[in-house]
């Protein structure tokens, strides 16, 4: 195993076995997943690594975003996007890129590390919509893009920073769509079949953000809120089950449920508001670009609500949370029923009526 050591500005150490948990299979993605990240053009901090006790040693040279004293601006879109790129062709799922993981240097550079929670990509991988492929934008506008957003001070910097954004994807959609070109029908590593309906879309993004407009940004901002919320409570069940070092909670648990439920509703705002934005389109390629939008803020809030539903039945088959027998349960399974058979119009008033319920039962 290849590794170097380099000397830049922020220092970071990480020991198997410390506060967080860290794993031996955890230790061989870190290392083995970065190393072939690095090997193929992205930026990534090289390792150190040291044995007796295990440690990795490892200095970015850059920091996290801040908007106030490290702004991510436009020059370090190139840096982004081509790193984002090159993780997506060599099937590469990064699966952890939150803002502490990104670094970005005054010279434009961007580099990503944490690769242990990463993996290749998998065919029936749950990650994007089938009409999609794989890719690791969508974890960092959830992981990182989002919380970035909500440090700035008004909507109207949110809008021209996410313009900025958007534009710079263009290059981005171009790429991949001479990737999908180039190998169309065929099997990519990860046993996924490149399909026109893919080309497709990704012709759609291309063009569309060459010259993005205020609903586009306005239409990404909604996406980035939904994201926002559902990855702060995906992290507040992770802590309640004792992830990364913190002790098991019940009530983290418990209340991660109604949280999730609420940030499924940011999703149907978002979904609405794409198809909103579809509808009163007299432009093909625009209706095109929002229809899709929304068909993916369709499949995320029903793979979301399928993940929230097993959550809670967890929750209630658990000795430490609050165990009940199935039969005590049938209300959540049917205010369950009631959210998937409703239209997207109608599913929040579901999702409100499920809330009620779920919390009357863990009172009871």
């Amino acid at each position: 195993m290849r590794v170097e050591n380099i000397s830049f500005g922020a220092k970071f150490n990480l020991k198997v076995g410390d506060k967080n948990n860290t794993t031996q299979k955890q230790l061989h993605n870190e290392i083995g997943l970065a190393q072939h990240a690095r090997d193929i053009g992205v930026s990534v901090p090289k390792y150190d690594v040291l044995y007796a006790p295990v440690l990795i040693n490892y200095e970015t040279k850059g920091e996290v975003a801040d908007f106030e004293t490290n702004p991510i601006t436009k020059k370090h879109f190139p840096k982004l996007f081509n790193n984002l790129y090159l993780l997506d062709i060599s099937n590469i799922s990064h699966n952890d890129l939150e803002m502490t993981h990104c670094f970005y240097a005054e010279d434009g550079d961007v580099e990503f590390d944490c690769f242990r929670f990463g993996d290749y990509f998998k065919k029936n991988e749950i990650n994007l919509p089938p009409f999609e492929m794989s890719n690791n934008l969508v974890n960092y506008e959830n992981n990182s893009l989002a919380f970035y957003a909500e440090q700035m001070p008004d909507e109207q910097s949110k809008i021209e920073f996410l313009k900025e954004f958007l534009k710079a994807s263009s290059f981005y959609h171009q790429k991949r769509v001479q990737y999908i070109e180039q190998r169309l029908g065929k099997t990519i590593n990860s046993g996924v079949v490149l399909t026109k309906e893919m080309l497709e879309n990704e012709k759609i993004r291309a063009q569309m953000c060459q010259n993005p407009s205020d609903e586009m940004a306005k239409l990404l901002l909604k996406k980035l809120e939904f994201g926002a919320k559902q990855r702060k409570a995906f992290t507040l069940w992770d802590e309640g089950n004792g992830a990364c070092g913190h002790e098991f909670s019940a009530n983290k648990r418990i209340n991660a449920i109604p949280e999730y439920l609420n940030s499924i509703k940011l999703g149907i705002e978002f979904i609405d508001m794409a198809q909103k934005l579809a509808n009163k389109s007299d432009d093909e390629l625009q209706e095109q670009y929002y229809t899709l939008e929304a068909n993916v803020g369709k499949y995320f809030v029903d793979t979301y609500l399928g993940w929230v539903f097993g959550m809670a039945d967890y929750n209630f088959c658990d000795e430490r949370v609050c165990p009940k027998p199935d039969e005590e349960r049938e209300s959540l399974k049917s205010a369950y029923n009631e959210i998937t058979l409703a239209d997207y119009s109608s599913k929040t008033k579901a999702i409100d009526d499920y809330i009620k319920i779920y919390l009357q039962e863990i009172n009871a």
